[in-house]
């Protein structure tokens, strides 16, 4: 069984009517997943019907912070590409940050730098922890 958590970070934009492709070519970065929704009965909940999903997975960091910063030097270099997204009046933009443990938890925290460049975006940020220890 693993030790260390697993902490997912996320970058998610998403509308009923996105064009992934239009998203890949604004911001010059490929998605790691495409999500469309496909369930009828899901169908009236307020969730973007397709969601272009930029994700990194990583084991080996303390903290959400640390975490959250390996996804976000991806994103800095195109910050303004990806502000313009999400300032966007057809999309949503969000990051989650996601933690499922096993054994070892990680640190909770954010940052004070990290706040400042998720703060340049605008964008929701979200946590979800699942502890299966």
């Amino acid at each position: 069984m693993p030790q260390a958590p697993v902490i997912k970070s996320c970058l998610a934009i998403g509308a009923d009517d996105l064009d992934p492709d239009a998203i890949t070519q604004q911001l010059g970065l490929e998605p790691t997943r495409i999500w469309r929704q496909k369930r009828e009965h899901l169908e009236a909940l307020p969730v973007a019907k397709i969601q272009w999903v930029l994700e990194i997975e990583t084991t080996s960091k303390d903290s959400v912070s640390e975490a959250l910063d390996e996804l976000i030097e991806v994103l800095w270099p195109v910050r303004d590409r990806v502000r313009e997204v999400a300032q966007s009046a057809t999309s949503r933009t969000w990051f989650v940050s996601t933690v499922v443990i096993h054994k070892d938890r990680p640190s909770y925290d954010l940052q004070p730098a990290t706040i400042e460049k998720l703060a340049y975006w605008g964008c929701e940020w979200s946590l979800d922890i699942y502890d299966y220890s």
